[in-house]
């Protein structure tokens, strides 16, 4: 309603019941200070002063409502600032657990999927103030509209009724709010710093670097770990508190169509004066504001359960899981009689049994669709195996997959900061250790390709480069080598985009230039990489079809050999990869 309409309604319902004016502009009042939360809590440390200040506002017009002889006020206040608090406290540890996750696992999960999920952070990171938006929206649906009508003179009879009709919102409030005290409890008392954090890294690339280094050690350690308990306890509940939010929205409604239906009885009778024109007028928001909250509280479950769910697989990515994976000190990796079934019926691997030993140069070779990634991602976590068992390293020395692999995947993750960061990422929360030259080594042979003369050329910011993807590879290529702590550094097509020059120097220089005590797996599609390899695993349609030396199966296994020579008639047989002039 315009400020006008509003104006005549209210002079209209001061003739006839001053409680109701004095509710009204109670309630705008707490409206108008919930509208202006966001700008108080920003400058605060806690949560606490400015959740407090519209609570009290609330329970101020709930003791208000008391004295009007309305106590149906009571109950939708507190139970709205329960529900403020729960959706605001959720979006913020949903899209912490994301930033902080992500800071912390960047170097040894899935990339593709973790790009995915940055560009989500970072498109998701307006949530939070999703969550003020929609909490005003529930005042200004709810609050302010029934205690209107409950107030209005000719509706006092009915406020027990519309009282009963909010108990199960109430229920679902109290409920919301245990959830949000729990969470609460995982932020660790560090929600508000961390969430500077989040700001920072979805709205300001340049600091990164920083933001990383400050915040992804013990603090994501603990932070991820408690919400994953809350993530899974929040799962199982999710279905009851839906199926009670939805009941308690349908309950509104009934409630409000009986407002509606009283309200033009009353009106229509000989005693109808202006408190029953605004009952009807502010009941038909309320039915309104009733039936378009039931279809947000559908939307929002869902949107919750989704979000929870892309957390829940973000971490399977990042993380080993004991059941399936025997994770050790520097070692061999075994696998025995490995099989995994994706969910619609296809094999990646078929009881695959094989031993790298440590230290072992391996290339993974094979067609498209071999099942050359499939191996690779159950090597490093990202997938679990429908059967057998893998073992990494010593088991007996336990060990947390940052500290053991390392490597390089077809699409680089593109943190978009500066060049040296860029490289740098590959040694993790200790990024910043990594000095210039460090990183212009590592980047070599290929810092001509990327344009960079010197090590002032690494302070270039890549967020406007228009870089190629072979480009980006080279960049990718190079983060594996300033890790000093992996003892296992995989990489999964890492010349997909490169032409055969650079493919070739690419993997002289990773399968020679790193410490022989580093254990390292190539995946390629074309069968020349396994020429510089001590080992070549070949794979076709989910098994091993042969494993040995470049001549062993030169000798022994056609298609191999097929490849190879093929290679050679399309270009020079020498080491180079040039065409033949």
């Amino acid at each position: 309603m315009s400020w006008h309409a509003t104006a005549a309604l209210l002079a209209l319902a001061w003739r006839t019941d001053r409680r109701l004016v004095l509710l009204s502009t109670a309630l705008s009042a707490a409206y108008l200070i919930q509208s202006f939360q966001p700008v108080i809590v920003s400058g605060l440390v806690d949560f606490g002063l400015a959740k407090n200040l519209g609570g009290a506002l609330l329970l101020g017009c709930a003791a208000l409502a008391c004295w009007g002889g309305n106590w149906l006020l009571v109950v939708v206040g507190v139970g709205s600032q329960n529900v403020l608090h729960v959706r605001i406290v959720e979006a913020v540890n949903l899209r912490l657990l994301a930033a902080l996750t992500l800071l912390r696992h960047q170097n040894d999960a899935d990339e593709n999927r973790i790009a995915h999920l940055r560009t989500r952070l970072a498109e998701g990171g307006e949530q939070i103030g999703d969550a003020w938006s929609a909490t005003i929206r529930m005042l200004n649906s709810f609050i302010f509209p029934i205690g209107v009508v409950a107030s209005a003179s000719t509706l006092n009879r009915w406020s027990p009724l519309l009282g009963l009709a909010c108990v199960p919102a109430f229920v679902v409030a109290s409920g919301q709010a245990r959830c949000a005290v729990q969470t609460d409890r995982v932020a660790g008392g560090h929600g508000w710093l961390v969430l500077d954090m989040l700001r920072t890294y979805a709205h300001a690339p340049s600091s990164r670097q920083s933001v990383a280094m400050q915040y992804s050690d013990s603090l994501t350690e603990q932070f991820t770990t408690r919400t994953r308990r809350w993530a899974a306890a929040r799962r199982r509940g999710d279905l009851r508190i839906a199926a009670m939010g939805i009941g308690a929205q349908l309950v509104y409604i009934c409630a409000a169509v009986a407002v509606v239906a009283l309200s033009l009885s009353e009106s229509s009778g000989a005693d109808r004066n202006a408190g029953a024109v605004v009952g009807v007028s502010l009941a038909a928001l309320v039915l309104y504001g009733s039936v378009f909250g039931l279809q947000q509280a559908l939307v929002e479950f869902l949107s919750i359960s989704h979000r929870i769910n892309d957390l829940e697989e973000f971490e399977c990515l990042c993380r080993r899981s004991e059941r399936h994976i025997l994770l050790g000190a520097p070692g061999d990796i075994v696998f025995e009689e490995v099989s995994v079934r994706f969910t619609n019926g296809h094999e990646g691997l078929r009881q695959v049994s094989f031993t790298i030993g440590h230290g072992e140069k391996v290339a993974v070779v094979g067609r498209n669709g071999a099942g050359k990634s499939t191996l690779i991602d159950t090597i490093v976590g990202i997938l679990a195996p429908s059967a057998g068992r893998i073992t990494v390293g010593d088991p007996e020395v336990p060990s947390q997959m940052d500290t053991t692999c390392t490597g390089v995947f077809q699409t680089p993750l593109r943190l978009a900061l500066s060049l040296r960061t860029e490289i740098a990422a590959g040694r993790g929360n200790r990024m910043d250790e990594v000095t210039s030259e460090e990183a212009l080594h590592a980047l070599a042979p290929f810092e001509h390709r990327i344009g960079v003369d010197g090590p002032a050329d690494l302070a270039r910011d890549l967020g406007a480069t228009d870089l190629s993807g072979g480009q980006w590879q080279l960049i990718a290529s190079a983060r594996p080598r300033v890790d000093d702590r992996a003892w296992l550094v995989v990489l999964d097509e890492p010349s997909s985009a490169l032409d055969p020059l650079h493919e070739d120097q690419l993997f002289a220089r990773d399968f020679g230039d790193l410490p022989s005590s580093t254990t390292r797996i190539m995946v390629s599609h074309s069968f020349a990489a396994g020429i510089r390899a001590d080992r070549i695993i070949h794979l076709d349609e989910g098994r091993v079809v042969a494993t040995g030396t470049h001549e062993e199966l030169m000798a022994g296994d056609p298609e191999y050999a097929r490849d190879v020579l093929k290679r050679k008639a399309a270009y020079s047989s020498d080491d180079t990869g040039l065409p033949p002039r």
